[in-house]
């Protein structure tokens, strides 16, 4: 099924481009969920279910509701803090405008800050709300 589900999502990528939706926003989504649907069905000897077994990969999943509800803040006040204290230009209000050294550092501190106060999130906030059983 995993290797089916793979053909299937390199098929919609390189075809994207012949469906007449907004495909840049549709087909990653849908090939990303095929892939996890797909490899939900894995057996637990298997290689790819070691690697989503990691620890770190676990612990990014008990995080994604923060980080799926924090990176848009984190983000925009980036932009603001950009365009306004370092004078970074923007291409149609949607591109800031970095060298490659200052991007790459940027994007790895800016998802350290969404990875931290997302497990801030988990920890004080998501864990009250749980139900135990």
């Amino acid at each position: 099924f995993l290797l089916l589900s793979i053909i299937i999502n390199i098929a919609l990528i390189t075809q994207s481009h012949r469906f007449s939706l907004n495909y840049e926003y549709i087909i990653l989504p849908i090939s990303f969920s095929l892939t996890v649907l797909f490899a939900s069905t894995m057996k637990k000897d298997n290689f790819l279910f070691e690697v989503l077994s990691n620890k770190f990969l676990v612990y990014l999943g008990s995080i994604s509701y923060g980080v799926y509800m924090i990176h848009f803040a984190v983000v925009w006040c980036f932009r603001q803090v950009s365009k306004i204290i370092f004078k970074v230009s923007d291409i149609d209000n949607n591109i800031l405008l970095f060298d490659k050294y200052t991007g790459l550092l940027l994007t790895i501190m800016i998802l350290s800050i969404i990875i931290f106060l997302s497990h801030i999130s988990l920890n004080y906030f998501e864990n009250k709300f749980k139900v135990k059983n």
